[in-house]
């Protein structure tokens, strides 16, 4: 198992991040405790003990009840230039990301709102306070968080802003010769970009929000081509792609353990009434610890996927309704059940054009392994095409989102919904092995469509079940359209 970055370790990085990549810029009000709490989906302790740290630093000054103030003059700015330099391909490549995925993110926040609340919502950033902002960087981010916390989905913020500050979005803006350019700051930009909010029309929407980050990823590419005169006669550095950290809420080692036996119970290859291997064997292959396993085989046996016996060993059960009751009334089950129906929700939104941009570049040998996975017993296949995107996205940081949502999307909780786990499932089954006949036939929308239709029945039916058994908030999440 990989080193294990706890909540303060990220929560701390992501804030000092921000700060000196000026999300938050010197002199700006911080959000409050509570709201940082909202932000970073974590507990007091956590926030207050970053807060500390941050304010012995010398990046924050104020007290928690006053208001908690940056104070970061730009001492590190020649740093992250030169850092920019080194990063460069993997930078723009995040901006040509965001110019796909924010525009999707964007129009189905907007459809969750009535037409009387979006009209309200323009008319308030319409107002004299938001177009007399001195930092118009500031007018469309907060129009943009607003949107997204509409939306019901905490993933969306956590995804563009982990984007925007890899991107060093807010330190670019600063700069005199992107600043007018990146966010148009003139009333008719301002009216432009409303306008935009009130289309009916989402191919339109989209199309044209796609426009304006089009606009944003040329400058800058052009911009830091500006900075090769700068910075080229500087030491090699190392180029670090973009990480998205969202499963970082579900990092403890013996969580991970918990997903993976629930996935190989799922899969069959812990048949149900057998036992487990032995509490050593376990330690040996995850490589950790006693303790870590116990808990892992603890929550198993609270989650109702094993029973525990005194001198035999864990033996393998399904989970029953009245287990699976006890558990929505669990807040850490409860937050980890919307997180996995967030991020499916998620995916459904950005797959369909993931799938029209690989499309045409599967290769024939490709096609010919997927015709030999889809011949397989008890085989995920599903997962064979997800792996196939992946392998044919051309943009990194897309491809780490892509990676980081299956890590939360695990299919062994969809099929542990079933009395015999994957041998018993036929829907998703069938519906992608009606996908790769698409892909063989070489019908790009109807491939799209029908992998993504996969993906939304997974949604359609864990939903339903988990409402059943008493998680309403799930009633919340809305299935996405196709697009």
């Amino acid at each position: 198992m990989q080193h294990k970055q706890t909540l303060f370790d990220h929560v701390y990085e992501r804030l000092k991040e921000q700060i000196l990549t000026k999300r938050f810029y010197n002199g700006e009000k911080l959000p409050s405790v509570s709201q940082m709490m909202e932000m970073y989906h974590v507990g007091k302790r956590t926030v207050k003990n970053v807060i500390h740290q941050l304010k012995a630093e010398g990046y924050i000054i104020g007290e928690e009840r006053k208001g908690l103030y940056v104070s970061y003059q730009g001492d590190e700015d020649q740093q992250i230039m030169s850092h920019l330099f080194h990063q460069q391909s993997f930078v723009i490549e995040t901006y040509q990301s965001m110019a796909v995925i924010l525009p999707l993110l964007l129009s189905f926040s907007l459809e969750q709102y009535e037409k009387e609340e979006l009209c309200e919502l323009v008319k308030r950033y319409s107002s004299n306070k938001w177009l007399k902002q001195k930092n118009p960087k500031k007018w469309y981010q907060s129009c943009i968080e607003e949107l997204f916390r509409h939306s019901g989905n905490p993933l969306f913020y956590d995804l563009i802003c982990d984007m925007e500050v890899y991107a060093k979005l807010s330190f670019l803006n600063q700069e005199d010769q992107i600043n007018r350019l990146l966010f148009d700051s003139s009333k008719k930009g301002a009216e432009e970009f409303l306008n935009t909010l009130l289309l009916e029309d989402q191919d339109e929407q989209i199309h044209r929000f796609s426009q304006i980050l089009n606009t944003q990823t040329a400058i800058v590419k052009e911009r830091l081509s500006t900075m090769s005169k700068d910075h080229q006669s500087e030491g090699v550095e190392e180029a670090q792609p973009f990480e998205w950290t969202v499963n970082y809420r579900q990092d403890h080692f013996y969580m991970r353990i918990v997903h993976d036996l629930i996935d190989k119970i799922s899969l069959g290859e812990y048949p149900l009434n057998h036992f487990l291997p032995s509490e050593r064997k376990l330690t040996e292959y995850y490589h950790v610890g006693l303790s870590t396993v116990r808990s892992a085989l603890s929550l198993l046996n609270k989650l109702g996927y094993a029973e525990t016996i005194n001198g035999k060993g864990t033996r393998v059960m399904l989970q029953d309704e009245e287990t699976a009751h006890k558990c929505m009334r669990d807040r850490l089950l409860r937050q980890n059940t919307l997180l996995y129906l967030n991020a499916l929700q998620l995916l459904i939104i950005v797959l369909p054009q993931a799938s029209r941009m690989c499309f045409d570049s599967i290769e024939e040998t490709t096609k010919q392994y997927l015709i030999e996975q889809s011949f397989k017993q008890d085989h995920i296949f599903i997962d064979d095409l997800y792996q196939c995107l992946i392998d044919h996205l051309s943009l990194q940081p897309y491809r780490e989102i892509f990676i980081q949502l299956r890590e939360i999307c695990r299919y062994g909780y969809y099929y542990s919904f079933f009395e015999k786990g994957i041998k018993s499932e036929i829907v998703v089954a069938d519906k992608s092995k009606k996908a790769l006949q698409f892909l063989l036939k070489g019908q790009k929308e109807a491939f799209t469509w029908e992998l993504t239709e996969c993906f939304k029945y997974i949604l359609e039916f864990v939903r339903e079940h988990i409402v059943y058994y008493g998680l309403l908030e799930a009633k919340k999440i809305k299935i996405p359209l196709i697009r």
